[in-house]
């Protein structure tokens, strides 16, 4: 049941794109610009993130300790964006 796909954002969401790529350019640099610009925005394109961390993380060929600590990191997102949706903040430093 797997089509191939010339949309780079379906191959996104399937994991299709490297896991360096999902996690850093993706993930991390562009839904934290998207994030601190347009927050409602931010929350849904990084929900979409997430997903293609995710399963990036499954196709990852390489060391399990990335895979892991990808996968531990969107954890940890939905985690904190769950607390910062009802009002929870972290203490201060």
């Amino acid at each position: 049941m797997s089509e191939e796909s010339n949309n780079y954002f379906v191959k996104l969401y399937r994991g299709e794109v490297p896991l360096v790529i999902t996690y850093w350019v993706f993930y991390f640099i562009i839904g934290s610009i998207v994030y601190l610009m347009l927050p409602l925005l931010g929350i849904i394109v990084n929900i979409f993130f997430m997903i293609a961390v995710w399963n990036s993380a499954g196709h990852y060929q390489g060391s399990s300790i990335w895979k892991t600590l990808a996968r531990l990191m969107v954890i940890l997102g939905v985690i904190a964006m769950v607390l910062a949706m009802v009002g929870v903040s972290p203490p201060p430093v």
